[in-house]
């Protein structure tokens, strides 16, 4: 806890707590994730217990979006076989992203999109002076990355609800 009269102090301790950020996505600095409290903490001590079972849900979820959207132009995560995913968001990547996150919510159906900046150009980077085009491949994943509802109570009617919209989509948007 910090405790002070100086208002820009106090600023630039927001900040830190907030992966430096003020304006969601946006890091006029280098911070960190640093907003867990006592009462938090003694929650997720009980639900601890708990993570491999939902972890492992998670997994099957990402393995059924898979499947359901095999032969669409969407790019679905990868688990290399050595590594194991824990899947906190099922994130794709579409060139449609936009017009296929619309459709969606039209549909209520939820979606997000948790990186729409790209690191380097972030205000905290400035200094190291990168410019648009220097790392196009992080810019175009910006671009068309977005994440589906993702949860271990998700169920494989709710699934398959989030899947039949998207091909639909597809199916009057080649």
């Amino acid at each position: 806890m910090v405790v002070t009269n100086d208002e820009e102090l106090a600023k630039r301790i927001k900040l830190l707590r907030a992966h430096g950020s003020n304006v969601k996505y946006h890091h006029s600095m280098i911070g960190h994730n640093s907003r867990l409290d006592e009462l938090q903490a003694a929650i997720l001590r009980v639900k601890f217990k708990y993570i491999e079972q939902w972890n492992n849900k998670r997994r099957d979820k990402a393995n059924a979006y898979n499947e359901l959207l095999k032969g669409l132009d969407i790019v679905t995560p990868t688990e290399l076989a050595e590594n194991k995913h824990v899947y906190h968001m099922y994130v794709v990547q579409s060139y449609k992203r936009d017009e296929i996150i619309s459709y969606l919510k039209e549909h209520g159906i939820a979606t997000g999109i948790y990186y729409p900046v790209p690191v380097h150009l972030q205000e905290v980077y400035k200094p190291l002076n990168y410019k648009l085009g220097d790392l196009p491949v992080a810019e175009d994943a910006c671009t068309k990355t977005f994440a589906l509802p993702l949860y271990p109570e998700l169920t494989d009617e709710q699934q398959k609800y989030v899947t039949s919209y998207i091909k639909e989509f597809f199916k009057h948007n080649k």
